[in-house]
């Protein structure tokens, strides 16, 4: 009996030694390839990648941003996998890229996982010391995120966009929209205004708010924007249908 309980005990402290093992195993699912201590023999691979990106793009900083575009396609295509080993890969060339964590982040936060999301959205803001790259990567992440059909992400990265640039119209004529659909009428009228306060030329907005004013019964209002959108865009159809 004794000597079965010990190769029960043995049996697991194999299994255990062996998931553990496995678990140090970098994946390129997950950010920096899971974060693990690497093997000698990943870190050849990982060499052998650098010199074949600097060999085939010229720099590190070419190469850097061709598979930062590429991630972003992937991500737009919905291709969330691909994306992920593209934004690993970007991590893998320049550990100090803004975009590589924003992607992280991005990816992250769609899976659910706001807390770990937003350590990445915070690294990524600490790398981007000049703030050259987060407008640009909240902007992608808000196009990426519609496109794969998570909203509560697309608003996400559209309120942090409108925060970093408070005086640029798009991300408040996007919420407005948004809001709009998912029945916050506060928040789109809020919005709404803010984004004609920013540009009162674009057609577009004044259109959509003034439908906003008529699902609210105020057809006075409803009737003032779709004249102003009239007036903005004279050719656009979509006014006078209005």
């Amino acid at each position: 009996m004794s000597k079965y309980i010990a190769a029960i005990a043995l049996l697991l402290c194999l299994v255990s030694l062996a998931l553990s093992a496995d678990a140090q195993k970098p994946d390129n699912l997950r950010p920096m390839y899971g974060n693990v201590v690497k093997t000698p023999e990943y870190k050849k691979i990982d060499d052998k990648f650098r010199d074949a990106s600097l060999a085939q793009f010229g720099s590190s900083d070419s190469a850097v941003k061709v598979y930062i575009d590429a991630a972003w396609r992937y991500f737009y295509n919905k291709d969330v996998v691909t994306a992920m080993k593209r934004f690993n890969q970007v991590w893998l060339l320049d550990e100090d890229c803004p975009d590589a964590y924003f992607g992280f982040g991005a990816l992250t936060e769609i899976q659910g996982k706001k807390a770990e999301a937003d350590g990445y959205y915070n690294t990524a803001l600490k790398k981007d010391k000049a703030t050259t790259r987060a407008a640009i990567c909240y902007h992608r992440i808000a196009d990426c995120a519609e496109q794969v059909g998570n909203i509560p992400v697309t608003i996400d990265a559209l309120v942090k966009l409108a925060r970093l640039r408070p005086d640029f119209a798009y991300p408040y004529k996007k919420l407005g929209y948004l809001y709009m659909q998912r029945k916050q009428p506060e928040n789109a009228l809020a919005a709404y205004n803010t984004a004609i306060t920013l540009d009162s030329t674009d057609a577009v907005t004044y259109r959509n708010r003034g439908y906003f004013y008529q699902l609210q019964n105020d057809y006075g209002k409803a009737i003032t924007d779709y004249s102003s959108s009239i007036q903005a865009d004279p050719k656009a159809i979509e006014g006078y249908v209005s």
